[in-house]
């Protein structure tokens, strides 16, 4: 047996329960987490995948005060004054400035547009805030 820092005598049953305790807790946290991130409906269709379909990235854009210049997009925070977003058919976006939410070097699709430029780039709170809109 060892003994505490207070000198008192440790129980190793007690140990095992502390120990037992932890884990389902941290078992519990982990699948509460894995639920939230799901980012499917009850039918089994993908609210990314549904937003995405249905989306308008230019009405996106334009509505977080993006500009059209031609075929590309000025940023509402831009300096230059140089547009570079280039919207590609099928639904995606490439921004060339570093310093624009909406840059990625892979480009991004109406739904990170969304959450980028209305959640802060959280996908949870975005797809939480799509799955709020279809229960309402």
């Amino acid at each position: 047996m060892h003994a505490n820092v207070y000198g008192e005598w440790l129980r190793a049953d007690r140990l095992a329960e502390a120990v037992q305790a932890i884990e389902d807790d941290e078992r519990r946290q982990a699948e509460a987490k894995r639920q939230r991130v799901n980012p499917r409906e009850y039918n089994g269709n993908s609210v990314i995948q549904s937003f995405n379909e249905q989306a308008d990235i230019a009405q996106l854009l334009e509505q977080a005060g993006y500009r059209r210049r031609g075929k590309k997009w000025l940023s509402p925070s831009s300096h230059s004054g140089i547009p570079g977003i280039v919207q590609f058919e099928g639904g995606r976006v490439f921004c060339h400035h570093t310093s624009d939410p909406l840059y990625d070097p892979h480009g991004v699709d109406a739904f990170e547009v969304f959450a980028r430029l209305w959640h802060g780039g959280d996908r949870r709170k975005a797809v939480a805030a799509l799955r709020r809109e279809v229960a309402a």
